[in-house]
């Protein structure tokens, strides 16, 4: 199914106050210092930035951050080094708080992440639209808007809004690719997907959502097949590269391996407690959630497309839950 080409007005005034609402939510206390919910998480990501800003350029490839202790990767760390994610995020930030200064350095930083989660609620709206109708679509980009949880991760200084909107114009370049099969949606797949894995790896989740999508397609063929299977193949270079080179500053790499299953507690009745009462139900659903949920897992299955893609993007979260299953039970920003 394609998406339409035309949206009635109706349904176009309606996702216009989704957003503003989005907005609205997320500006709330946009001056207040960084001293909210893992703070010193942010406050890792805002001082690249800084670092940029106080330097007088962007250097992408040698970040550097403020904690010059042995904390984050057990190594003496003199220079600063902050060698995780690819500093997208970062590099923007620095640029358009010395382009804009009268904005403020704080205010920018959440203003990027209000920017990206706002165009991710409009993302998903064009997801859902071709697949469940606008109904679902507007219902869809509502809740994200609207979710406590989403409002706080939807204006954090953290790598992850620009993460998950990355991710999720993967998948809807996708489709605008299987649908049509222009080369200019290939490119932009493989652009987004590529920028995406730059942040985080895990973002290869989306790729079982974009399998489901393909297989449902009556459009699909050979060629689409083989240049379906180049993205992954090619998104993944750069990410190579970046790890590559990085590997060269030992100091600047914090400790990963705790974050899958350092503890043992990988499918143990704690991890089922955690993930899918407190983190799920309770802190992102506030329990009221499981209701829609409920019910939307239970139409599963009504449509071919719509069930593919929703199972895909259902089992990649679970594989995630799964794969770095100490670190989403110590932290519920993973």
């Amino acid at each position: 199914m394609t998406i339409p080409k035309k949206i009635t007005n109706l349904s176009s005034l309606i996702l216009l106050a989704i957003v503003m609402i989005g907005i609205f939510l997320r500006s709330y206390k946009i001056h207040e210092a960084l001293g909210d919910w893992h703070s010193w998480r942010q406050a890792d990501t805002a001082s690249v930035a800084r670092e940029y800003v106080k330097a007088g350029k962007i250097d992408l490839l040698h970040p550097q951050f403020h904690d010059l202790s042995s904390i984050p990767s057990g190594l003496d760390n003199p220079d600063g080094w902050r060698m995780v994610e690819f500093p997208l995020r970062d590099g923007l930030h620095a640029f358009l708080a010395t382009e804009f200064p009268s904005l403020g350095f704080l205010e920018v930083g959440r203003g990027l992440s209000i920017l990206f989660s706002t165009l991710t609620i409009v993302i998903i709206y064009f997801i859902v639209l071709p697949l469940s109708g606008p109904v679902a679509a507007l219902s869809s980009s509502l809740i994200y808007a609207i979710l406590p949880y989403n409002i706080f991760y939807g204006r954090v200084i953290l790598p992850e809004p620009m993460l998950v909107m990355f991710t999720m114009f993967t998948l809807l370049a996708y489709m605008r690719y299987i649908d049509t099969a222009k080369l200019r949606y290939w490119f932009t797949t493989l652009l987004s997907l590529t920028c995406a894995l730059l942040l985080k790896p895990t973002a290869l989740i989306i790729l079982l959502p974009m399998l489901g999508y393909f297989f449902a397609s009556s459009n699909k063929n050979l060629k689409l097949f083989f240049s379906s299977a180049m993205l992954p193949a090619l998104a993944i270079i750069p990410y190579y590269f970046w790890r590559h080179h990085i590997a060269a500053y030992p100091a600047g790499i914090p400790a990963s391996a705790w974050l899958f299953n350092s503890n043992g507690i990988r499918f143990k009745g704690a991890w089922f407690r955690w993930l899918f009462g407190e983190r799920i139900a309770k802190l992102i659903l506030g329990y009221w959630g499981l209701i829609p949920l409920g019910f939307g897992l239970i139409k599963l299955g009504q449509k071919k497309q719509e069930t593919l893609v929703y199972s895909g993007l259902l089992l990649g979260s679970l594989a995630y839950l799964a794969l770095i299953a100490t670190g989403n039970v110590q932290h519920d920003y993973y």
